[in-house]
């Protein structure tokens, strides 16, 4: 959720997609075809330090190299991902079912409310800037209540 990462971008993690430099932690993706050039994503420096501490303990039990594995030690799948998310929601007692395309989302919604522009928000996600654009409304409707901005206000 703090990276921005798909659901895609998250199962596909592998060992040798994961660079250490200067105390952060750095994803490199496959390029997408001959053309395209790889993306690389930096982490912010909490996920770093995870990240670094995980990667001490992790046992790779595919020689693949996965980086997430499920209780059966096979590479994590999607509906692992969602159901561990339901379960996270469900303890947490939240009335909406949020999933991981609804975190992503947030995190996104946050990088247009810190003023981030959008090509750099388009460059760290994979998204087009016009995709970008798309989360204007619900950017606002984070922020503040326009409603809010009147002068006065009523009390019971």
């Amino acid at each position: 959720g703090r990276c921005a990462f798909t659901l895609s971008d998250i199962i596909s993690l592998k060992e040798k997609m994961i660079q250490i430099l200067d105390g952060r932690v750095y994803v490199t993706f496959p390029r997408k075809n001959e053309y395209a050039t790889a993306d690389v994503r930096m982490l912010p420096a909490d996920v770093s330090k995870l990240m670094e501490a995980y990667l001490e303990k992790v046992i790779f039990l595919s020689p693949e190299k996965y980086l997430f594995y499920n209780k059966h030690g096979k590479p994590i799948t999607r509906r692992n991902i969602d159901s561990a998310v339901e379960r996270l929601v469900k303890k947490a007692a939240l009335e909406h079912r949020y999933t991981i395309k609804d975190i992503r989302s947030r995190c996104i919604v946050d990088m247009k409310n810190a003023g981030l522009p959008e090509d750099i928000i388009a460059d760290y996600t994979s998204l087009q800037v016009q995709r970008i654009r798309n989360y204007d409304n619900a950017a606002r409707a984070a922020k503040e209540c326009p409603a809010d901005l009147v002068n006065y206000q009523l009390k019971s």
